[in-house]
């Protein structure tokens, strides 16, 4: 099975590079179907000065909140890349689409127990090649689906 990598900067971006002039934009020569959407950004708040953000990704029986994070909502264009991937690189864009082989199959991405010993380890190959890297550390992951825990904690920001 093949696999795409997107390696991304964690910090929101504070230049903006213009990348196409809208939706008619040809696969080959760069992204096409731009929307416009809210994403949210943790807000550069004094509290984060002393006290780290934080989420808390599992159940407790606590009433300790399970964040303290802050959304700032900001517009961005978002666009389909599929076909121009070679434009963007990590140095430039804050990101990069990587292609890899896995050993993963479709329904082995239910099995968390398998995502960290094969798929992890795939990821971290793969990143130590591009990157030039003496180590690469994955420390977490997320399995999309048609709807997880995750989007349920996270619904607050929409």
């Amino acid at each position: 099975m093949a696999a795409e990598v997107t390696l991304e900067s964690s910090s929101p971006p504070h230049e903006h590079r213009s990348i196409s002039s809208g939706d008619t934009t040809s696969r080959a020569s760069g992204p096409q179907h731009v929307k416009s959407t809210t994403i949210y950004y943790c807000t550069r708040h004094p509290l984060y000065k002393t006290i780290k953000p934080y989420l808390i990704d599992f159940e407790t029986s606590s009433s300790f909140p399970k964040t303290n994070i802050i959304p700032e909502p900001h517009e961005v264009s978002i666009a389909d890349i599929r076909g121009s991937e070679s434009l963007f690189s990590f140095e430039e864009s804050g990101f990069a689409v990587l292609e890899m082989q896995t050993q993963m199959k479709y329904e082995d991405f239910e099995d968390h127990s398998k995502i960290r010993s094969v798929y992890c380890a795939e990821i971290a190959a793969c990143l130590l090649e591009y990157l030039g890297a003496d180590e690469v550390q994955v420390f977490d992951f997320a399995v999309s689906g048609p709807k997880t825990r995750r989007d349920e904690e996270l619904k607050f920001l929409k």
